[in-house]
C-alpha cells in the first residue's frame, strides 16, 4: 500500500481550503485558479480605448504561444486548436492594419505570422470533422469568427463548412433576440458568436459584476462592439488580469470567477474521500458553508458556478451534496423540479457536457451506485425495483470498474496522458468499488491498479496544483482547485470500504467455480496467448452478470429440439467481452448487447436448418431453395403471399427490446427484456411447439418461420436506423445465408446417401459439384452465418454513426463510404466466414461423420491418392487408412492462411477508414472502426473454441 504522510496531506488539504475560503470574502472573487487561455487572451488583446491598444501585454502573450506550424496548438483537440487560431488571427490582422506601433512587435514579422496562421487553417480545416465538438457555443462562436475574417477579405472554404451551418441553424433556433434584450440568457457567455446578429448597445443588462457571464471574451467582445464604453467591464478585464492565473503577465484565464464551483467541487471532494473537518480547519469549512449556503438561499434552492450566474443542475447538485456533507441538512426538491425533464433526466446548460474526461462519468456514478447499494444493505432505503438492484445496479458498477482497471495505462494513470486530475479520477473510481463482494476473486488487482495510481501520483507531487483541461467551455480548461483537491483525494487512506451483508453479496451469482473454469479454458487458446491472464477474471465476472439476462430471452421464432441444452450461452456473452475487454476496444454496451441477442437467434436458426430442414429429401430441397428466393421477389402480390405464406406468424424479432442492459427503464421491476418476448404465433400454437411429433420442417412451416425471422430482423430499431443500400445488403445476407444452408444439405445428402459413405470412417465426396476451394468461399462460408453477422454490424455501426444525438440527427449514410471500403469490408466478411467454416470443421470431424453431414476433409483435396488411375472408388476403398490429424492438421494449415487474408483486409480497411475520417478520430469513430475488430476478433476467438470444443446441440443421429 503506497501511503504518504498524513500530516503532509492535511496541510496541504488545510492550505486548499483557506485559500479558496479567502476567495468566498468579502468583495472576493474566487480564488482565480483557472489556467491560461490563450483564446480569451486573444479576444481581450484586441480592445482599445481612444485608438490605444489597451492590453498590449495579452498580445504579446499570443504571439509567444504562437506554434512553429502558424497554429496555436493549446491541447489535443483539434477543435479547441482551429477555434483558438481563428481568434489569434483575427488579433493579428487588427493589430495589423491599424499601424498602432508596438515597442517590441516587428510589421513585417506580423504579416509572416498571418500567412503562416492562414496556411494553418487551410490545412487543418480541409480534414476536419465537426461530428464530435464537445466546446460550448461552438457550432455559432467557430462561423462568426469565420465571417470576421471573411470581412478582412480572408476566406476559407473547408467540407465541414455546410454541416456546421446546419449545427448553426438548429443551435440559433433556441435563440430568442428579443428576450435576450429584456432578460439574463446563457447566450451572453458567447456574445463574439453574435457579432453582427445583436446589438451589443442594448445587453448592459447581461453584465454581471462587469462580466458577460464571467467569460473574457465575451466581456471583450462587448467591449468592441458597443459603441458606448463601459467602465466596468474594463475593470472586469483589468482584474482578471492581475488576479487571475497570470498575475499581470497578459495570460487570461477562460472563465472567471468560478468561487461555487471551486468551492464546493473542492471541498466535497475532500470530504467525501475522508477527510475531516478539524484536518481541513473548522473556521474557513464553516465560511465556505456559509458562502454556498447564502448564496443558495438567495436563488431559491439552485445555484450557479457564482454569484447572480445563472443556476445550473451541476453546481446546484454539487453545493446540495457539500451543505449535507457538512450536516446542513439541504434538500433538493426545488432543483429537482426546476431541472428535471419530461422523459425523466436532468439537464444543465442544454446540450452540453461539462467534463471531457469518460473516467469523470464513471467517477460519480461509481460513488453513486455504491452508495445507493449500501443504503439498500443497511435496510435504510427499501422500495429499489428488482430490475435496477439486480441487473441494472450490477451490470454497470461491474463495466464501470472493469474499464477503469482495464485502461490504466503502464505508467498507473489514467487519460491519454495520464493527467494528475484524471488519474485521480481513476483512483477514486476503484475505492469507491473495491470492496463490493461481488468482485472477491480479483480484489488482490483492484488493490494493485490503485496502488500503481498513487505511485504515480506520489511521484509528481508537485504538480498537483497544475490545472488540467478536463473541463468543457468555449475551449477546454482546467482548475487548478480541481486538480489538487481530486489528487489530495485519491491519496487519502483507507479506502471508504463497507462492510456487506450476505443479501448483497447474493445478488451476483458466481455459478461456483465457473468462474476460474472460464479463466483456465480461455487462457489457453490463441487469441489470448499473450494477454495478461488476471484480465480474464474481471471479464468472466462481467459476462455472468450479463447472462441471466440473456438466459432470459425466449426467442420462439424456431421450432427446437426439447432436449437441446444452450449451454453455449456463456460462450456468446464471454467471446464477445473478453475481445472487447482484453483488446480495449471500448465497444458500447448497446452494440455488445445487440450481438449477443442475434448471436442467440443465429445459432437458433443454424441448429432449425441443421435439424428440421436436415431431414428433408434432397428431391424437395429445392422447393425450400425456391421458397427462399420466392420470400425476396419484391414482386411477389400479396394475395400469393397470403395463400402461400401458411399460417401467419405474427412476431417482432426486434421486439426483444434491443434495449442494453443498463438502458432498461428504471423504476418498474418489469425488464423489456422479459414481458417482450418474441413469440410467433402459428395458428394459436407457439413456434417452438410447430411439428413437435415430426421434426421435418414442412414447406409451410418454413415459408413462415423464415418469412417471420427475415421480416423481424428489418424490423429492428437500430436496424432500420440503418441506410436503404445497409438494409438491403442485410437482407440479401440472409437470403444467401439460407441458400447456403440449404444447398449443404443438397451436398450432404448426396454425400451420405452415396453407397461409399459410412458413419464409422472417414468417406470421400464422390461426385462434389465444385471444387473444394470453390466450395469453401460459397456454400461452406455463407453456411456458417458469418457474413450474414457481420451484416447485422455495419447496420448498426452505421445507423449509430448517423444519429449521434437528438439534436445532430441525421439522414443515414452507408457504413462503409466507398467503392474501396465496400470491397474490403466484402473482402474481410468472406475470409472470415471461410475462418470459420474450416475452424468449425475441425471441430466437428466426429459429430460430421456419425450425422452424415459433409464436412471439408470429406472433399478428395484431402485425400492421398494411391495411383495415377485414382477413383473415388478407389479413394473410398482407402479412406480407413486415412490420417484423420494429418488432414485437421492441413484444414487448420488453410485456416492460418485465410486468417492473414482476414488481418491484412482488416488493417486495409481500417486504414480507409481512418483516412476519410481525417481528424475526426473522437470517440463515435474509434468505436466505429473497433466495431469490426471486434466482429473480426470473435471470428477467430470462435475458431479457438471450435479447435477446442464442440459447442453446439448434437443433432440425432440420420440413418
Amino acid at each position: 500500500m503506497h501511503e504518504m504522510d498524513p500530516q503532509v496531506l492535511n496541510s496541504r488539504a488545510q492550505k486548499l481550503i483557506e485559500k479558496l475560503a479567502h476567495g468566498c470574502g468579502p468583495n472576493q472573487l474566487g480564488s482565480g485558479s483557472v489556467r491560461f487561455s490563450v483564446y480569451d487572451t486573444a479576444w481581450v488583446s484586441m480592445v482599445s480605448k481612444n485608438g490605444i491598444w489597451l492590453f498590449p501585454e495579452c498580445f504579446r502573450r499570443i504571439l509567444h504561444t504562437q506554434s512553429a506550424d502558424g497554429g496555436w496548438a493549446t491541447g489535443s483537440y483539434l477543435d479547441d486548436n482551429l477555434l483558438t487560431t481563428l481568434a489569434c488571427l483575427i488579433a493579428l490582422v487588427n493589430h495589423d492594419k491599424t499601424q498602432v506601433p508596438h515597442a517590441d512587435v516587428d510589421p513585417e514579422d506580423l504579416k509572416s505570422r498571418i500567412s503562416q496562421a492562414k496556411l494553418y487553417l487551410e490545412v487543418n480545416l480541409q480534414t476536419w470533422n465537426v461530428n464530435e465538438i464537445l466546446n460550448i457555443g461552438f457550432e455559432f462562436i467557430f462561423l462568426s469568427l469565420i465571417s470576421i475574417l471573411e470581412s478582412e477579405q480572408i476566406y476559407f472554404s473547408f467540407p465541414a463548412k455546410k454541416a456546421l451551418k446546419e449545427l448553426r441553424a438548429s443551435k440559433m433556433r433556441k435563440f430568442d433576440e428579443e428576450m435576450f434584450y429584456n432578460s439574463q440568457n446563457t447566450f451572453s457567455f458567447s456574445l463574439e458568436g453574435l457579432v453582427g446578429r445583436i446589438d451589443f448597445d442594448r445587453i448592459s443588462h447581461q453584465k454581471r459584476f462587469g462580466s458577460m457571464m464571467g467569460s473574457p471574451a465575451s466581456t471583450a467582445a462587448y467591449l468592441i462592439y458597443a459603441s458606448t464604453w463601459d467602465e466596468e467591464a474594463e475593470l472586469y478585464i483589468r482584474t482578471v488580469i492581475t488576479e487571475g492565473v497570470g498575475k499581470g503577465n497578459g495570460e487570461v484565464p477562460n472563465v472567471h470567477p468560478i468561487p461555487v464551483f471551486e468551492c464546493c467541487w473542492a471541498l466535497s471532494t475532500l470530504l467525501g474521500a475522508g477527510f475531516e473537518i478539524p484536518q481541513l480547519g473548522e473556521t474557513n469549512v464553516e465560511a465556505i458553508g456559509n458562502y454556498v449556503q447564502e448564496l443558495f438561499q438567495k436563488q431559491d434552492g439552485r445555484i450557479g458556478f457564482a454569484p447572480s450566474m445563472p443556476p445550473d443542475a451541476d453546481d446546484s447538485g454539487k453545493a446540495i451534496y457539500t451543505l449535507n456533507l457538512l450536516g446542513r441538512g439541504i434538500k433538493p426538491r426545488q432543483m429537482i423540479d426546476y431541472y428535471k425533464t419530461s422523459d425523466g433526466h436532468f439537464r444543465t446548460y442544454i446540450g452540453e457536457r461539462d467534463n471531457t474526461s469518460r473516467q469523470y462519468g464513471r467517477m460519480l456514478l461509481a460513488e453513486a451506485l455504491t452508495r445507493l447499494l449500501y443504503l439498500w444493505d443497511t435496510g435504510r432505503l427499501n422500495g429499489i425495483p428488482d430490475l435496477l438492484l439486480r441487473e441494472r445496479l450490477p451490470l454497470t458498477l461491474t463495466q464501470i470498474l472493469n474499464q477503469t482497471l482495464f485502461e490504466q495505462t503502464e505508467s498507473g494513470g489514467w487519460g491519454s496522458e495520464s493527467s494528475f486530475e484524471t488519474t485521480a479520477y481513476g483512483i477514486l473510481t476503484l475505492k469507491y468499488i473495491a470492496s463490493i463482494p461481488w468482485y472477491r476473486l480479483f480484489h488482490e488487482n483492484i488493490i494493485s491498479s490503485i496502488q500503481a495510481g498513487q505511485h504515480l501520483l506520489s511521484q509528481s507531487e508537485s504538480g498537483w496544483a497544475e490545472a488540467t483541461p478536463t473541463w468543457i467551455g468555449k475551449v477546454m480548461y482546467g482548475s487548478s482547485a480541481s486538480t489538487e483537491a481530486y489528487c489530495l483525494a485519491a491519496m487519502k487512506w483507507p479506502n471508504p470500504f463497507y462492510e456487506w451483508s450476505h443479501e448483497t453479496a447474493s445478488l451476483v451469482d458466481l455459478r461456483g467455480e465457473l468462474v476460474p473454469q472460464l479463466v483456465d479454458y480461455f487462457s489457453t487458446l490463441e487469441s489470448f496467448h499473450n494477454k495478461p491472464r488476471w484480465k480474464l477474471t474481471p471479464t468472466a465476472v462481467e459476462a455472468l452478470i450479463f447472462l441471466p439476462q440473456l438466459e432470459s430471452i425466449k426467442v420462439d421464432i424456431f421450432p427446437r429440439q426439447v432436449e437441446a441444452k444452450d449451454k453455449y450461452m456463456i460462450y456468446f456473452v464471454f467471446t464477445f467481452l473478453s475481445i472487447n475487454n482484453m483488446y480495449g476496444l471500448d465497444i458500447q454496451a448497446d452494440l455488445l448487447w445487440d450481438m449477443m441477442v442475434f448471436s442467440v437467434c443465429g445459432y437458433h436458426l443454424d441448429e432449425y436448418m441443421d435439424s428440421a430442414v436436415a431431414r428433408v429429401s434432397e428431391a424437395d430441397l429445392a422447393q425450400y431453395q425456391r421458397i427462399v428466393h420466392e420470400l425476396w421477389e419484391p414482386e411477389l402480390s400479396e394475395e400469393r403471399q397470403q395463400r402461400e405464406r401458411g399460417p401467419e406468424i405474427s412476431a417482432n424479432f426486434g421486439n426483444l427490446n434491443y434495449s442494453s442492459p443498463e438502458n432498461a427503464t428504471a423504476g418498474t421491476d418489469e425488464s423489456p427484456i422479459t414481458t417482450n418476448r418474441v413469440k410467433a404465433h402459428a395458428a394459436g400454437v407457439v413456434a417452438s411447439e410447430l411439428n413437435e411429433k415430426d421434426t421435418v420442417a414442412s414447406p409451410t412451416d418454413f415459408r413462415a418461420v423464415v418469412g417471420h425471422f427475415m421480416r423481424g430482423l428489418l424490423a429492428h430499431p437500430r436496424i432500420l436506423d440503418a441506410s436503404a443500400a445497409d438494409r438491403s445488403h442485410l437482407q440479401d445476407a440472409l437470403r444467401t445465408c439460407l441458400l447456403g444452408h440449404i444447398q449443404h444439405q443438397v451436398d450432404s445428402s448426396r454425400f451420405s446417401t452415396q453407397t461409399s459413405w459410412s458413419s464409422s470412417t472417414t468417406s470421400v465426396f464422390a461426385r462434389p459439384s465444385i471444387p473444394f476451394h470453390t466450395w469453401a468461399h460459397s456454400t461452406g462460408a455463407s453456411g456458417s452465418s458469418c457474413d450474414l453477422a457481420f451484416s447485422f454490424l455495419t447496420c448498426l455501426v452505421g445507423a449509430a454513426a448517423a444519429t449521434p444525438s437528438k439534436e445532430q440527427r441525421r439522414s443515414a449514410e452507408d457504413c462503409f463510404g466507398s467503392v474501396w471500403q465496400k470491397y474490403l469490408a466484402e473482402d474481410l466478411s468472406l475470409h472470415l466466414a471461410v475462418i470459420t467454416r474450416l475452424y468449425n470443421d475441425v471441430g466437428s470431424v466426429a459429430r460430421d461423420r456419425v450425422e452424415g453431414n459433409l464436412n471439408s476433409i470429406n472433399f478428395a483435396e484431402f485425400h492421398q491418392r494411391t495411383s495415377t488411375n485414382h477413383t473415388p472408388s478407389a479413394v473410398d476403398k482407402d479412406t480407413e487408412s486415412v490420417n484423420e490429424e494429418k488432414m485437421k492438421g492441413e484444414l487448420l494449415q488453410l485456416a492460418g492462411f485465410e486468417r492473414q487474408r482476414a488481418d491484412a483486409a482488416l488493417e486495409r480497411l481500417v486504414s480507409s477508414m481512418r483516412d476519410s475520417a481525417g481528424h475526426d478520430t473522437g470517440l463515435r469513430q474509434k468505436r466505429k472502426v473497433n466495431a469490426f475488430r471486434l466482429f473480426a476478433g470473435t471470428a477467430t476467438l470462435y475458431g479457438d473454441v471450435y479447435v477446442a470444443r464442440d459447442v453446439s446441440n448434437r443433432a440425432a443421429t440420420k440413418r
